[in-house]
């Protein structure tokens, strides 16, 4: 059984190799470790390596802010845009939209696939048509719900000054909460 733990280790050496610092720090095991481990407990880290490689991240390109107490209020997690000048916000007390200038930290994010309907005001999303790893790069592809029916996202594309705010309703096949990391 060890020879086969071997084996099984050998194929992986590669990917480890590549991955070490990120993953394995995060995990707490280094590579001889790994080696010296039951069968048991390597599937178990396989278990977990293969959970990490299938957390969908927002990529860098694409800014959340924090959100919090503002000036006027309790605002949602943002969408950042215009070059990171400014911030698209949810409002609690009346769930309108909000654009202001910079003023909550960012934030690193995952996608968690959900229905619409488990999205509640305030939350920030990613919707989509047919999900396509290249699609998420797409700034308009990010929302905030406003209500049951509503969201609002920024539109890069628009010839209105660069940037657009638009509602849109629920039309969507594909949903993905922003959860931050």
């Amino acid at each position: 059984m060890k020879k086969d733990l071997k084996i099984l280790f050998d194929r992986l050496s590669k990917f480890l190799d590549l991955m070490e610092d990120q993953i394995n720090s995060k995990m707490g095991h280094t590579q001889e470790e790994m080696f010296n481990c039951s069968v048991d407990e390597f599937c178990d880290y396989l278990n977990k390596l293969k959970k990490r490689m299938d957390i969908i991240y927002v990529p860098d390109s694409i800014k959340i802010s924090k959100g919090g107490n503002g000036l006027f209020g309790l605002f949602s997690k943002g969408i950042v845009f215009n070059h990171g000048k400014q911030e698209l916000h949810v409002k609690f007390q009346n769930s309108g939209y909000y654009v202001s200038d910079i003023g909550f930290d960012t934030i690193k994010c995952k996608l968690i696939k959900c229905k619409r309907s488990d999205l509640r005001t305030g939350d920030v999303a990613f919707r989509t048509h047919i999900y396509n790893q290249n699609y998420l790069i797409s700034l308009s592809g990010y929302c905030i719900i406003l209500n049951e029916t509503d969201c609002v996202y920024v539109n890069p594309d628009s010839k209105c000054r660069g940037y657009e705010i638009l509602i849109c309703s629920d039309k969507y096949d594909c949903w993905y909460k922003v959860e931050e990391l």
